[in-house]
């Protein structure tokens, strides 16, 4: 389970990017970034209702590698949009925000900019 969510997660953001910033070239609309992503979150629904119905496991298992990857698919294309928002001064602030919460618990405070900083 852990290779379907590491290589499936990794293929995922790696192909989500990859296709939106085509998408994106060849329409010349950023808005495709957020409507891709949520097509592929849309896409993967009906691939884990299969999972959840199968009999067996390894067939579970084999249904969970769509939604997993088109799951992941999401994080290139908005990642990038927030790093894009961000203005130069506030892109570590962004970074930090989109990180997991247990990542953010275990991160030393001195890589917390404080608001102030930014007025």
């Amino acid at each position: 389970m852990a290779l379907i969510y590491g290589l499936g997660g990794g293929t995922g953001a790696m192909c989500g990017g990859f296709v939106s910033d085509r998408v994106v070239r060849a329409t010349g609309g950023a808005r495709w970034y957020m409507w891709g992503s949520a097509l592929t979150v849309l896409l993967s629904a009906p691939f884990a209702f299969f999972v959840f119905l199968s009999s067996k496991p390894i067939i579970a298992l084999l249904f969970l590698i769509v939604p997993i990857t088109l799951m992941h698919a999401f994080l290139g294309p908005v990642t990038a949009m927030i790093q894009g928002l961000a203005g130069l001064r506030r892109r570590a602030v962004a970074a930090f925000c989109i990180c997991p919460p247990g990542a953010r618990a275990k991160m030393p405070t001195y890589f917390c900019a404080h608001p102030k900083e930014y007025d």
